[in-house]
């Protein structure tokens, strides 16, 4: 058995819990497949890659934090990968409009709490695997890395392959 998540896990504001629940709902021998997007290549691209620092803060949390929602609306750029494969990233949108900033904090701090659908997550595949194995080496998921391929010249993802793990601790 498997599940299968398809430009999901950088939307999640706690991917500690997400990566647990999954691991919850795996039979032992299931895997998690997911294709991820490539901050390199897409309009993630001048967004710092997370890190295990950035995954631990954000337990508990239900929606995103405003840094997550200034960098999603105003930190990104174009989304063609094949732009970003020939080096053509773009700017940042607040590069062409300052007024990008404020209405991302507008928008975080007039929510109310409700979650705003921005990527928390910004990934690599060497970074995703060292940020997942790092989590499961230190207990915090019930996941180990399997496999995570290359991204695809000309693309914006990559896949990987999460599997429960198999020993504690």
């Amino acid at each position: 058995d498997c599940c299968l998540s398809s430009h999901c896990i950088e939307h999640q504001p706690d991917l500690i819990r997400h990566l647990n629940q999954v691991a919850r709902i795996l039979v032992p021998t299931g895997r998690y497949l997911l294709i991820i997007p490539d901050k390199r290549y897409c309009f993630d691209h001048f967004i710092p890659e997370s890190s295990i620092a950035d995954f631990i803060n954000a337990r508990g949390n239900r929606v995103h934090s405003a840094k997550s929602v200034i960098e999603h609306i105003a930190l990104t750029t174009h989304n063609d990968p094949v732009r970003h494969w020939i080096g053509d990233h773009g700017v940042p949108k607040f590069r062409h409009d300052l007024t990008t900033v404020s209405s991302a904090m507008s928008a975080h701090d007039n929510s109310g709490g409700a979650y705003i659908d921005v990527h928390a997550w910004q990934f690599t595949p060497q970074s995703f695997r060292s940020g997942i194995e790092a989590l499961s080496n230190l207990g915090l998921i019930g996941l180990d890395v399997e496999q995570v391929y290359s991204t695809p010249h000309n693309t914006f993802e990559f896949c990987a392959i999460l599997k429960r793990r198999t020993s504690a601790g």
